[in-house]
């Protein structure tokens, strides 16, 4: 199966941590969905938007033991779906791919800031604590 990554995921580094095995991934995107910085959190949920573009990354060939790791790492805060998504959008030649993402589940849409969420600053500000404490 292939997971579309759109917040703390798509740092390989920590995909390897979650799930003890490295992945190929590409850049990818999620139409008709909204990321949003989770109150109280250094990560995102992205709830359905319409019009809203959400870009990420594409892992590919996850297998089972890694899906199982991830949807403990996830937790009850989201739902994994099967939706359509864009790898190397803006090329034309590539037709939709499906893809696993979680999205916040409806009864923790509340926990979600009206805030984006921004990748950069979680990189520059967040990134290494957050893989001790994932390791940890």
């Amino acid at each position: 199966m292939h997971v579309f990554t759109y917040g703390t995921l798509m740092e390989p580094a920590v995909m390897e941590v979650v799930t003890g095995r490295r992945f190929v991934s590409r850049p990818a995107v999620l139409r008709g969905y909204a990321r949003f910085r989770i109150r109280g959190a250094v990560y995102p949920g992205i709830i359905a938007t319409p019009g809203a573009v959400t870009e990420g990354a594409v892992y590919r060939d996850v297998d089972v033991v890694s899906a199982a790791r991830l949807d403990t790492f996830e937790g009850e805060t989201y739902d994994r779906v099967g939706l359509g998504i864009e790898v190397d959008a803006g090329s034309s030649a590539s037709p939709p791919v499906r893809a696993e993402v979680y999205v916040i589940t409806p009864s923790q849409r509340s926990r979600l800031s009206s805030d984006a969420w921004d990748p950069e600053q979680f990189r520059r500000q967040h990134l290494g604590a957050y893989l001790q404490r994932c390791a940890g």
